[in-house]
C-alpha cells in the first residue's frame, strides 16, 4: 500500500501540456461556470475527469483547453496524491 499526500493543482487558463507525472489518481473537478475540454471529452461545470489509475502513478501529458466566447470564470482543481517519503530509520 502507498502512503501518500493530498495535494491540488488549480488551473484558471488553456494548458495544451497539463503534466501529470508521478500524480497518484489525478482527478481534475470542475469548480468554475464555464465548460472544459480535457483530450477532446467535453466537462460540465460541477463535472470531475479522472485522469490516472486507481492507485498508480501516472505520467503523461493532457491537453486542457476553455471554449471560447464564454463568459464566466475558468476554474479547474486537479486534486491527486504525492508519494510520502518516510523517513530512514537509524
Amino acid at each position: 500500500m502507498l502512503n501518500v499526500n493530498l495535494a491540488n493543482k488549480q488551473i484558471t487558463s488553456d494548458d495544451l501540456q497539463f503534466s501529470i507525472d508521478a500524480m497518484i489518481e489525478p482527478r481534475i473537478h470542475n469548480v468554475g461556470d464555464t465548460n472544459v475540454l480535457i483530450n477532446g471529452v467535453l466537462l460540465q461545470p460541477k463535472e470531475a475527469f479522472n485522469a490516472g489509475f486507481q492507485g498508480a502513478k501516472s505520467y503523461g501529458r493532457l491537453s486542457i483547453e476553455f471554449p471560447e466566447n464564454q463568459e464566466g470564470v475558468n476554474r479547474l482543481v486537479c486534486y491527486y496524491g504525492v508519494e510520502r517519503q518516510e523517513p530512514e530509520s537509524c
